[in-house]
């Protein structure tokens, strides 16, 4: 069950140096405005802005699984086979591990990652899965596993167009790795692009108008050919973030009701 801080308003303007609740802890405000809680990436975060996941590490998309007496329905200890990359321990705390070939004995499950040791990689590593997250099929030789970090853990301005999934706007400038509230919900001042529409649709900034990171523009406005590119198309269908509340200027901060 999701845990939801009610208040005070002013909550929403900290940040703490350690992991004070569980990432994605949801901070609600009376007037209706949303939080969740996440950790800011290795750069001082930016207000205003959109910021999107952490880009998902190629290096650990379907692992191998190793024969193990742990991977048995209902344990939560998963053991999987690193490749010759380096982690560091709780990488992947609170993350996700996905079991993903259809070959295998336990695919179509995703867990929650509670904890696990750093590795030089090349080895069996095994990885504590949170409490109700035990495995729900035995898992075989044929099985593959893709690590994942929690969305809100690490967050990054969103490049035009977003390179993962978009999370929301922070409202001040969190420091670098530390933890904080990011709005998902409500009205909220984010740099805008472009000409946007009171009541209209906004997504977050894509390619076609070369706009910057982090911004947001109004849906549907950049196609102006027969024939769209895939940018385009990209772009006019793009990640929907919120509505125009009011028209700002151009690379100023208008109020856009986030709807993440």
């Amino acid at each position: 069950m999701t845990i939801v801080i009610n208040g005070p308003a002013s909550e929403r303007n900290n940040f703490y140096s350690t992991r004070r609740w569980p990432l994605g802890t949801e901070l609600a405000l009376q007037d209706g405005r949303r939080y969740k809680f996440g950790r800011m990436g290795a750069t001082l975060g930016v207000k205003g802005k959109v910021y999107q996941s952490e880009v998902p590490d190629g290096n650990f998309d379907t692992l191998a699984v190793p024969s193990s007496t742990s991977n048995v329905a209902g344990s939560r200890s998963l053991v999987v086979t690193l490749p010759a990359n380096s982690i560091a321990a709780d990488l992947w705390a609170e993350g996700y591990a996905t079991i993903e070939a259809a070959a295998g004995g336990g695919f179509g499950h995703t867990y929650q990652v509670e904890t696990h040791p750093a590795s030089a990689g090349s080895e069996d590593v095994t990885f504590t899965l949170k409490p109700g997250n035990g495995l729900v099929e035995a898992l075989n030789t044929s099985d593959k596993v893709t690590f994942m970090k929690h969305p809100l853990d690490a967050v990054i301005i969103h490049p035009a167009p977003p390179t993962a999934m978009v999370v929301g706007v922070p409202n001040v400038g969190i420091t670098a790795n530390y933890f904080g509230w990011i709005q998902t919900r409500g009205p909220c001042a984010v740099l805008v692009v472009g000409t946007h529409v009171i009541g209209g649709g906004v997504i977050a900034t894509s390619t076609v108008t070369g706009s910057p990171d982090g911004s947001s523009e109004a849906a549907g406005t950049a196609i102006t050919t027969t024939a769209a590119t895939i940018a385009q198309v990209t772009e006019f269908t793009g990640t929907q973030i919120g509505i125009c509340m009011e028209v700002a200027p151009t690379t100023g901060y208008g109020t856009i009701f986030l709807t993440l």
